[in-house]
């Protein structure tokens, strides 16, 4: 067993622990102890210590399990080993205090001490675990025992109806008395009667017992459950969920269990106070301990259905805005403009981007609240989302940059197709008009002078210089018509990120238009390519022809002299003043114009360097001079000529790199202006974000704007650098520019600032607005769970109060809650000035939708409050009236049963009895008063059950019948017993009377035979022997009724001397008969002897009377008849001797 061994163990300890005492106390006394003591002397205090920790875990367990009792002396047993354990604990907690704290103090171990006082402390633990469940073992011993006394009782008490059995088998077998019998009858009544409620006890203790047991399981069927549910919590995370049906699956199952676990637990405690003797005391803890884990349990249950519900109603809801955002996008994709290009409503497309950019712009703060959702609810588990998410996203942003492509490429195209058409149209222009110059100069005839020759040739030199002009329109033409061909490519294809639409095509038919034209304008400009460098090489040739050398130096001399002076004039005029890239450009083009000029003018170079020409008629030596003289103009005119055009080519490229340095200048302040504007426009976007990820990533933009602010400054004082260490040839104002966007850098500088100090505010003031607003609709979904919990059926009063005290605790809540909605409406006021509207405007929805759910809650809160209030009087009102009734009709009942359950007195005298049937009549009064108290009590019932769930009013409705049936059956016994009391009361009475009567009867009756004259009166002593009759009712009655003392001696008296007397009148008529025999004739005899027989006959003839005083009347003469019998036995002889004569006298 168990316990033994726990005990043994436990005496084990002690014992160590003595002699650990006794080592420390020896080990005091020695100067120098032996090495190792100590160490054996820690060793044997951790050794106790841990069997002694053993031992008690041991008997904690033993203690946790329920008691089970399978032997009749078992329980005994156990208690003498449960106290024999206390009595242990108790030892060992003294010598832990005296013994162990000696040890710990030879050791100096703090540690060891510690560990002294831990097991002391369990000690008391285990001592109150003993305490309980050795109350628990006395209750079951009580109950064994009143068990045992029942059975032996019964067992008795069917052994003497057993023995009652057979004295009547034997009285009927012998012809005992009749008063004997009915004794004997009474007797076995009475054992019938007590072996009944002696067995209907028994079955009440079996029936008892065996509710006990099935209560205990039930007990152990909830803590299994109560274990279910705590194991729930302790499986291993959730499952990522695929679609909300799972997620509504899951938490109805929570639910259900959560409910289904309430409800049983109020089944158990109400059945607690419902199964007959209970021991309330043994299942108090118990009950107690599971209230506390059921409502821990439901705590945690409704955190996790909670969070739960929550997310269940943010899938609901996102599902909702995905389905919008679905047709939004759906409808923005078809809405694209399909307009072909080249027709009227072309000029619409703007117009339609423009709406689709309002709305993609109206409708992003929405969409970026779904986009939000959904990953909210991927954090939450729910990865079915995060696909659907995904895809929303990509298409979102795709309808973006459809539309900025779509637009930019519309604008860029628009703009090539203008710019191409005005340059074709320019250029054709020229190209005919100079096909038509270079016609009529073909079509010249010969007969013209030097001078119109010289013009000709002139205009086609100009000519040349157009066509070196009109290459640059040339060029745009050809590049417009290529960038309108690049774009007219990604036409054809599909959006990278939208693989289902397809954008939009340029018009084949406008294409072709163009190609025709750029195809048309290159022939042109091929053939004026060629036709120009020929035709003005012929008017060159023409003019020579006529012309002479002298003449072509003088000409080309005035052309270098005005051509060097402009060219000096333009470079003094771009030194003295600040050049601008105009300057420089119309400067560059004047160089490039004289250049093609001096090419031009090569031909005629060449013609003047050739020899001169000499005139026949001119002598020689002015022939030498002028050849002289034209050769020093020669020389002149040569260098004057390199040097032009050495000049030319070094401007040139001094312009060219110049313009290109300041191009390259220009772009990367362009740029870095534009990244300013761009920058300038975010910021004005950026401080009123329309999504939380918007306001995240404008943060985030915010931080690396800085490091970018600063990378552009110094790339400005980069370039102010390399600007301001060229002297020559430098704008002002360009540095102008450079310190302007210095100034702009440093205004985005601290308007970043500001906007990030505006970012960092609005993003503390949503998060605390999610944090507020995710904290309220938990309150309302904790709310609305926990009214779902509390939707169960009470079935007890108490239940109903706790309820009730439930809901105004969760209503006290909800009202303290209201603050919190007011902070958070100031919350959103403030939020409202740095968002977006579009954002506010859903901010506020939700916030609506939300207070919606908490006004349903709240008021579904209210209506189960009023309802349950409304319950909680009705029940108080029917409580109270069914409780006064109750106690009531118990008090009447103890009374009743005291009454009836009387032993008889030992002297049941008429005024006894006058004073039973007196209490049981006003018990009978009591009981009908109860009526009116009754019809209350039944009337708030139907009150109460008008109000309750069909589970509690069946429970109610069944506690309510068992009253009427008390009082019913109570009005019964009462009605009874009081029938039982008026008839022994009669019996009472009428055995007086006819005690009283046959007294007097006796006392005349001894008067006759005193008197010698009445005595010679035959009839009169035979008619007081009919009395007898009389005497033998009153003698059976008195078997059957208790008597008081003096009336059993006035009957032992009566029967005493009526027994004389009848003696004495038997022996008087006796004498009288004899007498008067003697005296008759023999004729007189026979008639005598007929008319007593005739008599006889007559009387014997007479039927049973149906009435008492007929029966009685008959048992008289019976009675008399008798008697004469007996006298006739006196002088049989006679009667012997008369029949002899008879016989003999007939037959003579």
């Amino acid at each position: 067993m168990i316990a033994t061994k726990n005990l043994k163990e436990l005496q084990t300890c002690i014992s160590h622990l003595r002699e650990l005492g006794h080592t420390s106390a020896e080990l005091l006394n020695q100067a120098c102890p032996a090495e190792g003591t100590h160490q054996t002397l820690d060793e044997g205090l951790f050794h106790v210590l841990h069997g002694a920790s053993l031992c008690l875990d041991s008997m904690k367990s033993m203690l946790c399990s329920p008691v089970l009792v399978t032997d009749e002396e078992e329980p005994q047993l156990r208690l003498l080993h449960l106290r024999s354990l206390s009595a242990e604990l108790v030892t060992l907690g003294s010598e832990l205090v005296s013994q162990g704290s000696k040890v710990s103090n030879v050791l100096g171990s703090k540690c060891g001490q510690q560990c002294v006082d831990d097991l002391c402390r369990l000690l008391p633990v285990v001592e109150i675990a003993l305490a309980s469940r050795e109350k628990q073992l006395r209750i079951l011993q009580e109950d064994s025992a009143e068990k045992q006394a029942a059975a032996q009782i019964q067992e008795s008490l069917q052994q003497q109806v057993e023995q009652v059995n057979s004295i009547l088998e034997e009285a009927a077998q012998h012809n005992l008395p009749a008063s004997l019998i009915h004794q004997a009858t009474q007797l076995q009544g009475e054992l019938d009667t007590v072996v009944g409620g002696v067995r209907s006890h028994c079955e009440e203790l079996k029936s008892g017992v065996e509710l006990q047991k099935q209560y205990e399981q039930l007990v152990r069927s909830f803590e299994d459950l109560l274990s279910l549910g705590s194991d729930s919590f302790t499986q291993q995370p959730d499952t990522e969920l695929r679609s909300r049906a799972q997620l509504q699956k899951k938490l109805s199952s929570h639910m259900r269990f959560f409910q289904f676990l309430g409800d049983h637990f109020e089944i158990l405690r109400y059945l607690t106070n419902r199964v007959p003797d209970m021991p309330l005391e043994k299942w108090e803890g118990t009950i107690k301990g599971l209230q506390d884990q059921v409502a821990r349990l439901q705590q945690d249950g409704l955190e996790k259905g909670t969070k739960m519900q929550e997310t269940l109603e943010m899938w609901s809801q996102w599902e909702k805005d995905s389905a919008w955002s679905n047709s939004l996008m759906r409808s923005i994709e078809t809405s694209f403009p399909k307009i072909p290009e080249g027709s009227e409503q072309e000029s619409e497309k703007p117009l339609s981007y423009k709406e689709l950019h309002r709305i993609l712009e109206e409708n992003e703060a929405q969409v970026s609240q779904m986009l939000e959702g959904g990953r909210r609810l991927q954090r939450a588990g729910c990865s079915g989302v995060g696909v659907s998410v995904c895809k929303l996203e990509a298409r979102w942003r795709s309808l973006h940059k459809r539309l900025e492509h779509e637009r930019t490429s519309f604008d860029k195209e628009r703009k090539l197709k203008s710019r191409f058409r005005h340059n074709s149209a320019t250029l054709s222009q020229w190209m005919d008009e100079a096909r038509q110059r270079i016609d009529r100069w073909s079509e010249l005839s010969e007969e013209m002078d030097v001078e119109q020759r010289r013009e000709l040739y002139l205009q086609s030199v100009a000519l040349t210089k157009e066509l070196e002009a009109k290459s640059e329109v040339k060029v745009a033409v050809t590049g417009s018509s290529s960038q309108l061909l690049q774009l007219r490519e990604p036409h054809s294809d599909r959006d990278p990120e939208d693989k289902g639409t397809p954008l939009p095509k340029t018009s084949d038919i406008d294409m072709c238009s163009i190609n025709a034209q750029l195809r048309q304008i290159e022939l042109d400009w091929s053939s004026l390519l060629i036709d120009v460098p020929v035709i003005q090489q012929t008017l060159q040739k023409r003019w020579l022809e006529m012309e002479t050398q002298q003449g072509a130096l003088l000409e080309l001399q005035a052309w270098l002299g005005a051509a060097e002076c402009q060219l000096e004039e333009y470079c003094n005029k771009i030194n003295k003043n600040s050049c601008t890239n105009n300057d420089l450009t119309q400067l560059l083009k004047y160089c490039k114009e004289s250049q093609t000029e001096m090419c031009a003018h090569q031909i005629t170079v060449d013609y003047v360097n050739q020899p001169l020409q000499p005139n026949s008629t001119e002598k020689d030596h002015r022939l030498r001079y002028e050849q002289n003289q034209y050769a020093e103009e020669q020389g002149r005119l040569n260098h004057q000529w390199l040097s032009l055009q050495e000049k030319l080519n070094s401007k040139i490229q001094e312009i060219e790199q110049e313009l290109r340095n300041r191009v390259e200048w220009d772009a990367r302040l362009q740029r870095i202006n534009s990244w300013i504007a761009d920058q300038n426009l975010w910021m004005d976007s950026a401080q009123t974000p329309s999504s939380q990820m918007e306001l995240q990533r404008s943060n985030s933009i915010c931080q690396d704007l800085e490091e970018k602010i600063m990378q552009k400054s110094a790339a400005l004082q980069e370039l102010i650098d390399k600007v301001g260490g060229r002297q020559e040839n430098r704008s002002c104002n360009f540095i102008c520019q450079i310190d302007k966007s210095i100034e702009a850098c440093t205004a985005l500088t601290q308007r970043n600032d500001s906007v990030k100090q505006r970012l960092t505010q609005a993003q503390l003031l949503w998060n605390n607005m999610e944090e507020k607003l995710s904290h309220i609709v938990l309150k309302t979904v904790r709310a609305s769970q926990t009214l779902e919990y509390y939707r169960g059926p009470q079935l007890s009063l108490q239940a109903h109060t706790d309820l009730h005290e439930k809901l105004q605790l969760l209503q006290q809540e909800t009202e303290a809650s209201e603050v919190e909605w007011d902070k958070l409406g100031q919350n959103i006021l403030s939020l409202r000035d740095t968002i977006s509207p579009a954002a506010a405007a859903i901010i506020s929805k939700c916030l609506d939708r939300q207070r919606d759910s908490w006004t349903t809650v709240t008021g579904a809160l209210g209506q189960q409050l009023q309802r349950c209030q409304k319950v909680l009087t009705v029940w108080q009102v029917y409580d109270k009236r069914a409780g006064s009734l109750t106690e009531q009709l118990q008090a009447l009942q103890s009374e009743a049963t005291s009454v009836l359950s009387s032993t008889p007195a030992q002297d049941n005298t008429v005024e006894l009895f006058t004073v039973k049937i007196e209490n049981v009549q006003s018990l009978l009064q009591r009981t009908d008063t109860l009526q009116s108290d009754l019809e209350g009590v039944l009337e708030a019932s139907k009150d109460l059950i008008s109000h309750l769930e069909p589970s509690a009013a069946s429970l109610v409705q069944s506690e309510c019948r068992l009253l009427p049936r008390g009082v019913l059956q109570l009005r019964q016994q009462l009605s009874r017993k009081l029938g039982h009391l008026q008839e022994e009361l009669k019996q009472v009475q009428e055995f007086e009377n006819v005690l009283e009567s046959l007294e007097r009867n006796l006392e005349v009756w001894q008067q006759r035979l005193e008197d010698p004259a009445l005595k010679a009166d035959q009839s009169g002593l035979m008619e007081l022997s009919g009395l007898s009759a009389d005497l033998d009712v009153l003698n059976e009655r008195s078997c059957s009724l208790t008597l008081e003392d003096a009336a059993a001696h006035r009957l032992q008296f009566l029967n005493r001397h009526w027994a004389d007397a009848y003696t004495r009148a038997e022996e008087a008529c006796s004498e009288l008969q004899t007498e008067v025999l003697r005296q008759q004739r023999f004729e007189q005899k026979c008639e005598s002897w007929m008319l007593f027989l005739q008599r006889m006959e007559d009387s014997l003839a007479v039927d049973v009377a149906g009435s008492y005083d007929g029966l009685r009347q008959q048992l008289c003469t019976h009675k008399v008849s008798n008697l004469i019998s007996s006298l006739t036995d006196t002088t049989k002889h006679l009667n012997y001797t008369l029949i002899c004569l008879c016989v003999s006298a007939l037959s003579g």
